[in-house]
């Protein structure tokens, strides 16, 4: 198997003329109180949004040492077409670590630009539980109206009409998840520009990608990716994966253990930026 190493995944001078919003904690997997905010999730029947997914990573104890004597931490994206990636998951590994996720997205909107280490802090949004394939809108008083009969299929939609700052917000994708047993919540998955009376079209990722890294805290944007990428895919009847990390190679390998199927990486989907 061959896998490669992503650098630049976008110009990190886009919209960085801007001054950025706060950031969120330096604390890794941080989550700021949203107790009755939007991240609040809908209840949602439909099957194919209930499934949960688990990934299990393993880690030697020499790795943890060597990690953690280095301030690494797992870092997991879902970054989608055309959009940099966000770190979605960031947490201080265990020997043994569980993630698992259901399908179910939400979306935020944050007046952040786009560039490396801003931090997506949200003003307005949708619940998770959005529905896909129609039109939300965004209006001049910065509320949200929808779903609309208008979108695209197999994609979430939102069309901007609030006038705020610079003119251009940031929307994308969120995630609830919970990280050997500790819910996170609101983190997002995907960040792309949304000029006013634009519509900005996102649709979910397929993969998730995982490596190690110093120096990034969750829900950020990323242009600098410093070592090896795993990419992973689910579904299909792979709800259950498992992988451990290679220190030599710096990346993660297929390991079945117990009732998880060996994670089976995708190296054609690699690209070097």
């Amino acid at each position: 198997m061959v896998f490669f190493t992503l650098k630049s995944l976008l110009a990190v001078g886009l919209f960085c003329s801007v001054p950025m919003l706060r950031q969120l904690s330096s604390r890794p997997g941080c989550a700021y109180d949203r107790k009755g905010s939007f991240w609040n999730t809908r209840k949602n029947t439909d099957p194919m949004l209930t499934a949960t997914y688990t990934l299990h990573i393993a880690f030697t104890d020499a790795q943890l040492q060597r990690l953690y004597a280095t301030g690494a931490n797992v870092i997991i994206a879902k970054p989608g077409p055309g959009s940099p990636y966000v770190s979605w998951q960031v947490f201080r590994p265990l020997r043994n670590n569980t993630l698992s996720w259901q399908e179910a997205y939400g979306i935020y909107i944050a007046d952040a630009p786009i560039c490396d280490g801003a931090g997506l802090v949200p003003v307005a949004g949708v619940p998770s539980g959005a529905v896909m394939d129609r039109l939300y809108t965004l209006d001049k008083k910065g509320n949200i109206s929808g779903p609309g009969t208008d979108g695209l299929p197999g994609a979430f939609a939102l069309l901007n009409n609030w006038r705020r700052g610079r003119g251009c917000l940031t929307t994308g994708l969120f995630q609830n998840a919970l990280i050997n047993g500790r819910e996170v919540t609101g983190n997002a998955v995907s960040a792309v520009p949304v000029l006013f009376q634009n519509t900005a079209v996102i649709r979910p990722a397929p993969t998730l990608q995982l490596w190690v890294q110093s120096g990034v805290v969750s829900n950020t944007v990323i242009t600098q990716v410093e070592s090896p990428v795993t990419t992973l895919t689910f579904g299909e009847g792979r709800e259950r994966l498992a992988v451990a990390y290679d220190a030599d190679a710096g990346i993660f390998i297929p390991a079945a253990t117990g009732d998880y199927a060996a994670a089976v990486p995708i190296p054609e989907l690699g690209m070097v930026w």
